[in-house]
């Protein structure tokens, strides 16, 4: 307890009050001396990202190289799979079988689904026998036999398919 002719509280009186002020007092004596700053808005570092309309939108299948992440050899990529693009995106313009339409011919809301995983198949050739996969790597990922997509994460997809029935849990109804 310092007296208010202390040389302390003279050269500090702000940091000090009289005796006897009541809790109100107190904390009315201390929002005067010292206010609330206003927090400053919240300025965004960048600006959202356009949200592309599900008919103008393409899901890559292959990756696109050049200007972008690095897939796991390094290699500079400029669309990873699995992401959305718009099918006026400049970068895609050179690689369009690497993307398959989010809404293929003939699909709407009324009648689809979305799927919520990948779905491939292997196919058979003329002689009846499933077409032998030649990438080495894709070999080694994902067996003898070339895979080809039915739908990919994302796309609609008949809301009338078998699968649809059997497995609901890898579909998003809307409509």
């Amino acid at each position: 307890m310092l007296r208010a002719d202390h040389p302390i509280v003279q050269i500090n009186p702000i940091y000090f009050a009289d005796m006897g002020l009541s809790s109100d007092e107190m904390a009315k004596l201390m929002r005067d001396r010292f206010p609330a700053d206003e927090p400053t808005p919240h300025k965004p570092l960048a600006p959202p990202p356009v949200q592309i309309q599900d008919d103008d939108a393409l899901i890559c299948i292959a990756r696109v190289p050049g200007g972008g992440g690095f897939n796991s050899m390094g290699q500079n990529l400029a669309v990873e799979v699995g992401n959305r693009v718009s099918r006026r995106d400049s970068r895609i313009q050179r690689h369009l079988d690497h993307f398959v339409d989010v809404v293929p011919e003939g699909r709407t809301r009324e009648n689809s689904v979305i799927a919520l995983t990948d779905n491939y198949e292997c196919r058979r050739n003329e002689e009846g026998d499933f077409i032998e996969e030649t990438d080495p790597t894709l070999r080694f990922n994902n067996g003898n036999f070339k895979r080809f997509p039915v739908w990919i994460h994302g796309q609609y997809v008949d809301r009338n398919h078998p699968l649809v029935k059997q497995h609901p849990e890898r579909f998003q109804f809307i409509g």
